[in-house]
């Protein structure tokens, strides 16, 4: 049985996901602030769920050519990788934040709710995706 972690990458916020241990559901965790204490927390995450390998979004443009954000999440992901040996890989986030917008929107969450889970829940859309290829 393994776990596998999503991180949806933000200048403030980091949205986290993680499979139940038979890889099959996503369930979103409580952002990750993105400060000095964001790899220690993610560390932590890895450590408590016995995680074995982890997503990280990828933000592509919808011409699927790499962003200005790109390069703030691969420098992102070479810090992951001096704190884990696990393996990382990239996966196409286009789109999730605007689906897990649309879903919070219809649950009819505030706004100030919204804000505070929408990076997990496209963290969440980012790791159903990848269960559902697998």
């Amino acid at each position: 049985m393994r776990r596998i972690l999503a991180l949806d990458y933000g200048e403030r916020r980091i949205g986290v996901a993680i499979s139940d241990p038979l890889g099959l559901t996503a369930q979103s965790q409580p952002f990750v602030s993105n400060n000095a204490e964001s790899l220690s927390k993610i560390a932590t995450l890895i450590a408590e769920f016995e995680v074995t390998e982890i997503i990280l979004g990828w933000p592509l443009n919808l011409k699927g050519e790499a962003t200005a954000a790109c390069d703030k999440v691969a420098e992102f992901e070479s810090r992951l990788r001096e704190k884990t040996s696990l393996p990382i890989y990239r996966i196409d986030e286009r789109l999730t934040t605007k689906a897990a917008e649309r879903t919070l929107l219809q649950a009819d969450f505030s706004r100030d709710k919204r804000k505070q889970l929408i990076d997990s829940q496209a963290a969440a859309f980012l790791l159903e995706g990848y269960l559902a290829r697998k």
